[in-house]
């Protein structure tokens, strides 16, 4: 249960998270339960809800999710455009028709490239005072991190072959949300 006029000015609400495969996406439902209501002047009154409980509210999203990014889905709901009073002034009826903004915003960035040569089996880490993660490279010598909180990262390539090839660092990296850096070839160097 949440109560609409306190999520305002910035303050928010997380209502769901969920796992997505990439795709284009026109809309999504939004399913309203039952026991909803309006305070008028200290009084609640009922909040009727057309399809609001049977098929959901559809808002409009138009949005293109990529893989490797973490989204978040903002719906800002405008009560002062959102309830229809009809009936009479004893009687008073409250309707819910939404208007509700919908914006799809990348939170996170991504850093990818090719480890060379591939056959230093290289794990590859994205390191900040705050946040860290890692990978491994694939047969080809490729990575990619993703899910990465914007900032400056320090990429380090840390071969498995530590007889032959040395750990390299690229300093200074910068991540920006619903962006790739593309380091290209990192060339882990021979002792």
């Amino acid at each position: 249960t949440y109560d609409l006029l306190t999520l305002v000015n910035g303050v928010e609400a997380v209502l769901g998270q969920d796992t997505l495969p990439p795709g284009m996406y026109s809309q999504i439902r939004l399913f309203i339960g039952t026991g909803s209501n309006v305070v008028i002047n200290n009084q609640s009154y009922p909040l009727t809800i057309p399809s609001g409980v049977q098929s959901g509210l559809k808002l409009n999203v138009d949005a293109n999710l990529e893989a490797g990014f973490l989204y978040t889905i903002t719906l800002d709901f405008d009560a002062n455009m959102s309830i229809v009073v009809s009936g009479t002034l004893l009687n008073p009826q409250y309707t819910l028709k939404p208007v509700i903004r919908s914006a799809a915003n990348a939170t996170t960035g991504i850093i990818k490239g090719i480890v060379s040569p591939a056959s230093a089996s290289s794990s590859v880490w994205a390191v900040t005072g705050t946040d860290s993660s890692s990978t491994s490279t694939d047969a080809t010598g490729g990575f990619k991190l993703i899910y990465l909180t914007p900032g400056t990262y320090n990429v380090i390539v840390a071969p498995k072959d530590t007889a032959t090839y040395r750990d390299t660092t690229i300093a200074n990296v910068a991540v920006t949300a619903a962006s790739t850096v593309d380091l290209g070839t990192v060339t882990v160097p021979h002792k």
